[in-house]
């Protein structure tokens, strides 16, 4: 979620396929709807596109391939903050679990 200039929440949402990279060009501008908006989103110049819930990517540690079904085998405790989440694919999670010990 990002701030508007009057303070005032915003979505923050960027088009797909311009995520990353700073905020230059009329593409990259986040949306500028309320947080909550169930609408496509809007930017700056009117700029609209549909809004799509995509799966929440993680990186298998065993096969180092990204998964959209992420399973979470374990977690890596630190010194300071929570655990380190280690996530594996749905193939390789029972081995996991077995080299973990769990």
């Amino acid at each position: 979620m990002t701030m508007a200039t009057d303070d005032k929440p915003t979505c923050g949402a960027r088009r797909p396929g311009w995520e990353y990279g700073p905020a230059i060009g009329i593409n990259r501008l986040p949306c500028v709807l309320d947080p909550e908006h169930q609408e496509d989103h809007e930017n700056a110049w009117c700029l609209r596109w549909p809004r799509v819930e995509t799966p929440a990517m993680r990186r298998c540690c065993r096969c180092h391939q990204l998964t959209a079904t992420p399973v979470l085998v374990g977690a890596i405790e630190r010194q300071s903050g929570a655990p380190w989440p280690v996530w594996g694919c749905a193939e390789d999670a029972p081995a996991l679990r077995v080299l973990l010990g769990q």
